[in-house]
């Protein structure tokens, strides 16, 4: 809450606040909200004629990062490229997931039935991907080439 910043300005000042209503001047009530997280995965949301379906992202990328999507409105299949060689607290070097490609969309069960990996190196730390005609995806990768990889 960026007000509080002009407000309480030293330590000495908020060491005397004791409770909600002296520091934001509302009751507790009114200040405090209760929030339930249900869903903790990486999800795409695709929409259609009743709104957006929520899907999780496969076991695989729930590890690694993904960087770029690109719907194939055409075929139906999601491509998504990713990879950070960087740690990060939780996993470590994070580079085992390049990039894939979900397919067979499946209504009734709100998942892609199919997911295959494309065939890049796991090195390559991919940060978008554009369709470049009807058989060839172009893959940018941070400090790297653009790779042609075809569908």
């Amino acid at each position: 809450m960026p007000f509080l910043k002009k407000k309480i300005n030293s330590y000495k000042k908020f060491s005397k606040v004791r409770n909600i209503n002296s520091l934001v001047g509302k009751r507790e009530e009114d200040v405090y909200q209760t929030k339930k997280i249900t869903e903790g995965r990486s999800l795409v949301f695709i929409q259609d004629e009743q709104g957006f379906n929520a899907i999780p992202l496969p076991n695989e990328t729930q590890l690694s990062s993904v960087e770029d999507f690109f719907w194939d409105e055409k075929t139906k299949k999601l491509f998504y490229v990713g990879n950070y060689s960087y740690n990060i607290t939780q996993l470590g070097s994070n580079n085992s997931n390049s990039g894939g490609v979900l397919s067979d969309w499946n209504p009734d069960s709100n998942t892609f039935e199919n997911h295959d990996f494309m065939e890049i190196s796991s090195r390559i730390e991919a940060r978008a991907i554009e369709k470049l005609n009807e058989e060839i995806m172009l893959i940018g990768a941070i400090n790297d080439f653009i790779y042609l990889i075809e569908k």
